[in-house]
């Protein structure tokens, strides 16, 4: 069956292979799985210190990188819950809320 779509996030739920076409020509040729191993994933945050926070996740030897939302959480990539739970209980930092986000597909590397 051929299925045709701009919505990666729905293509997961109903496909197992997929192929990538970029202005016409093949991007990528690949499993749902592989897929989404490139996907960058996201973990939002939400804590009474948000720049604190943000300085410590940052530090060190986590890649890191936090954006600030309009709502006053953070969005953090490029570490999980326990690596942002544990730096947070180190600096005695109180998290509102620690959630894995879905991947981020339109910042997918074909590379």
């Amino acid at each position: 069956m051929l299925l045709s779509s701009h919505l990666i996030g729905e293509m997961a739920l109903t496909a197992d292979q997929v192929v990538v076409i970029g202005r016409g020509r093949l991007v990528a040729e690949l499993s749902m799985a592989e897929l989404a191993a490139r996907a960058p994933r996201f973990v939002r945050v939400r804590t009474p210190e948000p720049e604190r926070l943000a300085r410590v996740v940052e530090d060190g030897a986590l890649a890191a990188g936090v954006t600030p939302q309009a709502d006053g959480s953070l969005s953090i990539t490029g570490a999980d819950t326990d690596m942002i739970a544990e730096r947070a209980r180190a600096a005695g930092i109180a998290l509102h809320e620690l959630t894995p986000g879905t991947p981020r597909w339109r910042t997918c590397s074909w590379n």
